[in-house]
């Protein structure tokens, strides 16, 4: 065979190991004669068996006294006879006997795998099918470092659910199986009693190249196979590789061979000149070359820098800018088309090929005016763009001088704009944003790319001001011509805008597309990491259930999901780093004050700060939202670069876009919400206000709220400690559009009750005033809403007040008969809040006695509002002389009793109630109250209460977290 045709099959089959994306994929199928290169335990003279040493064994057995006959043996013994032979053995004694004698024969545990086992398997087949009995293979597999993740097939119902690289055993194994396939009738039912084994195989030859070792071209095994592929494919049986030592084939036999599609590999050629050991030689001296041939070569993205030290070129050169722009459009051109492949890149690349063009960027903006200058300028900014490079305020305001002026060609400055567009969006500077953007003329995105590229954009600016229906409108505009980057950057942008039904479309026909394409491993798998990261933002529009695996890509530096958890990885270690542990303490959000802190940039915090923009601008070139496993690296990294724009829009909607309420709460903060500025506070809460008018709507509207109504209303609930009167009104009507529209208790405290606990603080009369509707009617009586009002005073006209009372006095008498606890306290709330306005009604005297109609133990008002202390001014029903009695006789709930751990939850406020009455009434009576005795007994009192609440931390088990409650609940008291 010539030399050049036996390298160009084994360079062909070396490409498709390498890259089985580009030029497709290979497997492979190993015969006995593979199996001679084990090592042997013990005598190292002893080979494993292969067919024609098995048939002889089955020979002599079953002809002792022929055993001498060499003629008959060999008759007996060769090609498809020897399955014949087998047949005879199992008839003469049984099939236990045949098992028996081929795993005696065998001798399994005699042999490990060889070096060239561990060689062969380690390469990238797709899959590895074994005609062997022996588990040579196997074992190999568990001795490798590379590609250990082979799936071991026994038997055809192993097939179902199984992973490629699988290796399939198609005719029993030592150990796993009851039943070899040897004899005649073994082979002839093959088919139809192990036909998903055929039909694995068949389908493995259509879709990649098979090559067969360890097989002679009179093996029963090689013959068998190939007549069962040509029956089932006929004439659509694609080639096989044959790879051996084949220089004793004579044409004739060659001939047959070629005409059933086998192409046989000599690999003779391989080892001229050696007489020794050939075989061996041979197959090593071929997987050496495989090896060599599919070894994966580093991705030259970037392979010279020309014009790199700018400072050597000018002291012996000089400069020629147009010689300049030649040579760097070159550059730029191979570095474009090379990025195009891939929807991110490692950090690595992106840093080198960022800081590079950044650099060539820097210098070209400071020289004057020469042939396609604009043209370059234009092409670095698309390039740094995609390195995620970000762009600071100097070079800007030249790239933005050259976007204004109007003699420059406005087709050479589209990616200049979408790069200053994106630089706006993140730096918050929405007047530049607005006046660039309202300038484009369409003329300039002529190609989808840039098209797609401006819609996105728009998406995101949409997005960011929480215009949802303005972004879905956007959106919509993007061109889909193939279904790849841009098809999954759509997908990932409607994953956040939770329009999930067309997401799902748009991946579920990504995937099928990609999965056609012949692309290079890097490109693939930069596609296909990019898809599943996608398919992860939106579970549960795949029923829980992962689409496709990215698996085969794991390792691949260009895998778009390897790149984003390797950055979140950095970004960590970045922000961490060289800080040391500290214990704080979380204060709860008090509108009452606020402290503002400045610091200076240190180098690592302008690192810091570095890092995490390129961490962000990672995100944000590939159109996802925060996953999960991101939301503390991208709230760190949000946090770095705070300081970093006045504006902090586009923070502010990536922290709410993590859809965690912890991380929301703790970033929004009194000292960003008073720094952000009154104007940009009341766009923002517009726009959440609007939010959750849509999470109210119906189940559909509901459904496109990307964010958690809880998480709305607290954010909403803070911002007012800086909004006027109108809009808290605004905020209250939509707590109670919530309480109105939801059932469940708990999720509505839990949306409700914090909220307005926070926005109380605010308020004043004239939100009072506007609630007073709302304070008749018993909204939000569940919460207590009308006590809130307590230190307010109430001041209206004089005809409104008249309308008002006697609509208040009419609620109040009848809802102070209520057995309803809540109606009854709502009742007594607007008693106290508007006591002073119906003081001197007639009706005042009644209304007072039904709300003592109803006591407590000590003969007070029952209500779970007010304190003693509120009614001590009553001297008609003797309230300080029942209060003193309340103070002498503390009954404070038990957490601890018997022995139990009750966990009641009241305690703390009841301890605290009792003792704002103490305070207070000691206030009012200038300390003379109590004797001394009496003084002696409430102490007594609480100090044995303390004494048993201490009980809890003895106990051996910290049920429920109780011990660590009460260990914090005893230092706060």
């Amino acid at each position: 065979m010539n030399d050049k045709i036996v390298y160009s099959y084994i360079d062909e089959i070396g490409k498709r190991l390498g890259d089985p994306s580009l030029y497709g994929a290979a497997s492979l199928m190993v015969g006995a004669g593979f199996s001679k290169n084990a090592d042997c335990i013990g005598d190292k003279t002893n080979m494993p068996p292969d067919w024609s040493k098995l048939s002889e064994t089955m020979y002599e057995t079953l002809y002792p006294s022929e055993k001498d006959n060499e003629i008959r043996k060999a008759k007996e013994c060769f090609g498809k006879n020897a399955l014949i032979l087998a047949q005879k053995y199992e008839v003469t004694f049984d099939r236990q006997s045949l098992n028996s004698l081929i795993e005696r024969s065998i001798a399994d545990k005699n042999y490990v795998p060889g070096e060239l086992h561990r060689k062969l398997i380690e390469l990238n087949w797709n899959d590895v099918f074994t005609t062997n009995y022996d588990t040579l293979l196997e074992r190999a597999i568990e001795q490798i470092v590379a590609r250990k993740n082979y799936k071991i097939v026994y038997s055809q119902d192993d097939l179902p659910g199984s992973v490629r690289p699988r290796l399939v055993k198609l005719h029993g194994s030592i150990g796993h199986s009851s039943q070899y396939i040897i004899t005649e009738e073994d082979y002839r039912t093959y088919p139809d009693k192990y036909a998903p084994f055929v039909n694995t195989v068949q389908q493995s030859m259509l879709e990649t190249q098979l090559c067969l070792i360890g097989f002679s071209g009179t093996d029963p095994n090689f013959l068998n196979w190939l007549g069962w592929l040509r029956d089932n494919m006929e004439e659509n049986c694609p080639k096989m590789y044959l790879c051996g030592l084949f220089d004793n084939l004579g044409t004739a036999e060659r001939n047959i061979l070629e005409r059933k599609r086998i192409t046989i590999l000599d690999l003779s050629v391989l080892i001229e000149g050696i007489k020794e050991n050939r075989h061996y030689m041979a197959i090593k001296k071929f997987i050496e070359l495989l090896k060599q041939k599919s070894e994966k070569k580093k991705e030259d993205i970037l392979s010279e820098k020309p014009y790199e030290n700018f400072r050597e070129f000018d002291n012996k050169l000089g400069w020629n800018m147009n010689q300049y722009a030649k040579s760097m459009m070159n550059v730029v051109n191979h570095l474009i088309e090379k990025l195009d492949d891939y929807i991110c890149l490692p950090e690595n690349e992106a840093d080198d090929i960022g800081k590079y063009i950044d650099k060539q960027l820097r210098f070209i903006l400071d020289k004057d005016f020469f042939e396609q200058k604009y043209i370059v300028i234009n092409s670095y900014c698309r390039i740094l763009k995609k390195c995620n490079r970000p762009l600071y305020d100097h070079v800007a305001e030249k790239l933005r001088a050259i976007v204004d002026d109007t003699s420059v060609d406005e087709n050479m400055k589209s990616d200049i704009i979408l790069y200053l567009l994106q630089m706006y969006r993140l730096d918050g500077e929405f007047d530049d944003y607005l006046k660039i953007k309202n300038s484009i003329k369409a003329s300039i995105f002529d190609g989808t790319r840039k098209k797609n590229e401006y819609w996105i954009e728009c998406t995101k600016y949409h997005m960011c001001i929480l215009d949802m229906n303005e972004a879905y409108e956007s959106l919509n505009k993007i061109q889909i011509s193939s279904y790849g980057e841009y098809a999954l950057k759509k997908a990932s942008l409607l994953n956040q805008l939770n329009k999930k039904n067309e997401a799902k479309e748009l991946i579920t026909s990504t995937i099928a597309f990609v999965s056609q394409q012949r692309y290079s491993e890097n490109r693939n798998a930069s596609l296909i990491g990019y898809a599943n990261l996608v398919a992860r933002a939106s579970w549960t529009i795949f029923d829980g259930q992962e689409l496709f695996s990215d698996s085969l890509y794991e390792d691949n530096p260009f895998n778009c999901r390897k790149v984003v958890i390797e950055s979140r990885e950095s970004i960590i270690e970045t922000i961490f780093e060289n800080q040391r542990p500290q214990n704080c303490k979380i204060n709860s959000f008090n509108p009452n004050a606020y402290t503002i802190t400045y610091t200076m940039g240190s180098p690592k915090e302008l690192k810091k700060m570095e890092e995490s923009f390129k961490y962000l601008l990672l995100q944000d070139l590939l159109c996802i939202g925060v996953y999960r496993d991101h939301k503390n690296a991208t709230n760190a990294a949000i946090k770095n670069i705070d300081n970093t724009s006045s504006s902090p829009l586009w923070r502010w909607y990536k922290i709410l876009s993590t859809n965690d309420n912890h991380i929301c709460n703790m970033y929004f903060t009194r000292e960003r919400i008073y720094n952000a500025g009154l104007e940009f506070v009341q766009k923002f809460y517009g726009q959440l206000i609007s939010l959750l008018e849509i999470s109210m709507g119906d189940n559909k509207s509901k459904e496109e709220t990307f964010v958690d109504c809880k998480i709305l209303t607290d954010i909403a609930s803070k911002i007012t400690i800086v909004l006027d009167e109108d809009r808290i009104v605004k905020l209250i009507n939509i707590f109670i559009r919530i309480d109105e529209s939801l059932s469940d208790e708990d999720e509505k405290e839990a949306i409700i009750g914090n909220a307005l606990n926070i926005i109380r603080y605010s308020f004043n009369s004239k939100i009072l005033n506007e609630c007073i509707g709302d304070l008749l009617d018993n909204k939000l009586i569940d919460y207590r809403f009308t006590s809130f009002f307590n230190d307010v005073d109430c001041i209206l006209e004089e005809v409104e007040e008249q309308q008002f009372k006697e609509k208040l006095i009419n609620s109040i008498k009848i809802e102070l008969d209520s057995n309803d606890s809540k109606i009854r306290d709502n009742a007594i709330n607007k008693f106290k809040l508007f006591e002073k306005l119906i003081i001197d009604s007639v009706c005042y005297e009644q209304i007072l006695a039904k709300v003592w109609n109803q006591v407590d133990d000590f003969g007070l008002p029952l209500n779970n509002t007010y304190l003693p202390i509120a009614w001590i001014d009553d001297i008609k029903h003797k309230a300080e002389e029942k209060t003193i009695a309340y103070l002498l006789n503390p009954q404070i709930s038990n957490n601890y009793q018997d022995g139990i751990i009750l966990g009641g939850k009241t305690a703390d406020d009841q301890v605290l109630g009792y003792l704002t009455v103490l305070y207070q009434m000691l206030q009012n009576k200038n300390n003379c109250i109590f004797s001394k005795g009496q003084l002696c007994s409430i102490i007594e009192y609480f100090y044995n209460y303390v004494g048993n609440e201490r009980n809890i931390l003895d106990r051996s088990y910290d049920i429920m977290g109780l011990i660590s409650q009460t260990r914090e609940r005893l230092k706060k008291n």
